[in-house]
C-alpha cells in the first residue's frame, strides 16, 4: 500500500511537470511567433486600432528611463511573481502623462505595468478598451520624444482628441537583444469616444 501510494504521488508530480512544460512550450512558441511578426513590421506608420479592456498589474511611481526603470520593473515583477513568471514573454510598458509632455518633461514616467492575458482573474487595473492611435518605432529610446510628438500631432491634425496617458510598450528590448537598432517600441494613445466615432 505504501509503495502504491508513493508511486501515485510520483505520477501526479510527473503529470504536473508535464503540464508546466507544455505551457512553457506554448509560451515559447507564442514568443517566437510574436518576435517574427515584430521583426517584419514597418515602423513609423500611424494607424487606428480597436483594443479590448486589458488587465494589468501596475507600479505607480515617478521613473526616469535607465536604472530607475529597470529597478521599477524588477520591483513590480517581485510583487507579482506568482502572476508574472517569465519576464521575457510578458508585454510591459510605461505611461507618460500628457501634462508632463506639454511642459517638456519627456523623460519622466508615472507608472510601469505588465499586460496580463485576456481573462486574467487577478489584476490591479484595466487599460480601457476603445479606439487607439498607435505607431511603432525602432532603435534607441532617445527617439521617444520625436515619436510621441509625431503621434500627438497626427491626432490633432486628424480632428481627434486624446484620452489619458501616452502608453509606451516594449515589444523588443534589452530582454531580447543587446543591439539597440533591433529594439521595437509601440506608442499608443486612446481617443475620446465622440471624436473617434466621427471618422467612421
Amino acid at each position: 500500500d505504501n509503495t502504491i501510494s508513493m508511486l501515485q504521488d510520483e505520477r501526479a508530480l510527473i503529470q504536473r511537470r508535464q503540464k508546466e512544460l507544455r505551457e512553457a512550450e506554448r509560451s515559447i512558441a507564442r514568443r517566437i511567433r510574436d518576435l517574427n511578426q515584430y521583426r517584419a513590421m514597418q515602423p513609423g506608420e500611424i494607424t487606428l486600432i480597436v483594443l479590448p479592456d486589458r488587465p494589468c498589474v501596475r507600479l505607480n511611481t515617478d521613473i526616469a528611463r535607465d536604472e530607475e526603470f529597470d529597478f521599477a520593473i524588477k520591483k513590480l515583477h517581485h510583487m507579482h511573481n506568482d502572476t508574472i513568471r517569465d519576464l521575457g514573454s510578458q508585454t510591459m510598458g510605461a505611461a507618460l502623462s500628457p501634462k508632463d509632455l506639454d511642459s517638456g518633461r519627456y523623460g519622466l514616467f508615472r507608472s510601469v505595468f505588465f499586460v496580463l492575458p485576456t481573462g486574467a482573474q487577478r489584476y490591479d487595473f484595466l487599460l480601457s478598451g476603445g479606439q487607439y492611435a498607435h505607431l511603432y518605432y525602432r532603435g534607441s529610446y532617445r527617439k521617444c520624444q520625436s515619436q510621441v510628438d509625431q503621434l500627438r500631432r497626427w491626432v490633432v491634425d486628424s480632428g481627434l482628441s486624446e484620452s489619458g496617458d501616452i502608453l509606451e510598450l516594449y515589444h523588443i528590448d534589452n530582454r531580447h537583444t543587446a543591439l539597440e537598432d533591433e529594439f521595437l517600441t509601440e506608442l499608443q494613445v486612446r481617443l475620446k469616444n465622440d471624436a473617434a466615432s466621427d471618422i467612421y
